[in-house]
């Protein structure tokens, strides 16, 4: 947030709008991720709501991808001609990764200019700062993943094994 919150300073500086989206339609406790960031900025950066002229809340996400996708949607909304997209550190380079493949699957090259702003802070649970290590498939393997989600809990087990077999067959070959 910390980042962000300098870069919409500094935009104010040069008399540029600054509207936020804060992105996150992860729920918990009837709270979703956007709200909690959002109460997150306000109580520490105390003037946010006087450095962004706008802040949206989209609540719809659940994953970075469609963090891109409905962060477009505003985008184009508000003919915006830069997008900062500020993440924390560790997930900044996935940010930048889906924002670029989905930029070219809607022709959106040409409308905008993206940057991506690492916030200092990385993910972390209940204090623990050793950064996480994260693994993730490759852009092209999202639409299988995406089926395997999809699989339904009393045929797991069976499709979990299934992808063991596979993965044993290619190993061994």
């Amino acid at each position: 947030m910390s980042q962000g919150y300098r870069l919409a300073e500094k935009l104010n500086n040069y008399d540029m709008d600054v509207t936020v989206v804060i992105s996150g339609g992860v729920e918990k406790n009837g709270v979703f991720e956007a709200e909690v960031m959002y109460e997150v900025a306000k109580r520490e950066c105390l003037d946010f709501e006087n450095v962004a002229q706008k802040v949206i809340l989209e609540k719809e996400s659940v994953n970075t991808l469609q963090n891109v996708l409905k962060t477009m949607k505003y985008v184009r909304d508000l003919d915006a001609e830069i997008i900062y997209a500020v993440s924390s550190k560790d997930h900044a380079p996935r940010v930048l990764r889906d924002w670029t493949y989905i930029m070219d699957e809607h022709n959106f090259r040409q409308e905008v200019v993206i940057t991506g702003v690492p916030s200092m802070e990385a993910y972390s649970v209940k204090g623990d700062t050793n950064p996480p290590f994260i693994v993730e498939p490759p852009f092209w393997a999202y639409d299988s993943l995406q089926e395997i989600f999809k699989v339904p809990a009393n045929k797991k087990e069976y499709v979990a094994r299934a992808i063991r077999d596979v993965i044993q067959g290619a190993i061994s070959n």
